[in-house]
C-alpha cells in the first residue's frame, strides 16, 4: 500500500561487485488488469551511480500523472 492505496509493487535489484541497487516502483492500473499503469512512488536504494561516491536513498511520489503525451514529445528530430 502507498498512502492508503492498494498498490501492485515492482522490484528489481541489480548487482556489480559489491554495488547492490534496490528500484521498487508501486502502480495501480484504474481501468483493470489490463490497462496502462499509473505510478505512485518510485524509490532507488543502493550506491549513487550519478556521483559514484556513496549508498543513496532516493524516492519520489507521484502527485498527478496523465497517461497521454504530446505528439511531438517522441517525434525524431
Amino acid at each position: 500500500n502507498h498512502a492508503d492505496v492498494l498498490c501492485e509493487v515492482w522490484k528489481k535489484i541489480t548487482q556489480a561487485g559489491h554495488k547492490k541497487n534496490t528500484y521498487r516502483l508501486w502502480i495501480t492500473r484504474p481501468e483493470g488488469k489490463d490497462s496502462p499503469a499509473t505510478p505512485h512512488r518510485f524509490e532507488m536504494e543502493g550506491f549513487n551511480t550519478l556521483l559514484e561516491s556513496h549508498n543513496d536513498k532516493y524516492t519520489i511520489d507521484y502527485s498527478d500523472f496523465s497517461p497521454q503525451t504530446e505528439a511531438d514529445i517522441f517525434t525524431p528530430p
